[in-house]
């Protein structure tokens, strides 16, 4: 398990990035799939094999699923694996894409 200290941001980055986790997570199991995490990526990515990388960064005790912890790591990673600017413009599109349906 990956801890990481979110004392930096405040309840409303908090609440944005768990409500990316979950509309991520289309199955409601808790984490997010390969398959899940390509389906949200493919609209800021174009490269699958740039997804699969990135998803396997992300994925750091390497079960082949996206935690809530690594996600939430992946986007506080002073690394940037999940930079602010991607992870806006997969919520856009998994909220956008909710309401055309």
């Amino acid at each position: 398990m990956c801890l990481v200290n979110c004392d930096s941001l405040s309840t409303a980055e908090i609440e944005q990035l768990r409500e990316a986790f979950i509309d991520m997570d289309s199955d409601s199991s808790g984490i997010i799939s390969v398959d899940e995490f390509t389906k949200a990526m493919q609209s800021s990515m174009s490269a699958s094999a740039d997804i699969k990388k990135l998803f396997e960064k992300i994925d750091i005790d390497g079960t082949g699923n996206i935690s809530y912890s690594e996600f939430i790591s992946a986007c506080l990673s002073r690394t940037n694996i999940l930079t602010k600017e991607r992870l806006l413009e997969v919520c856009f599109v998994v909220v956008h894409s909710r309401r055309l349906h």
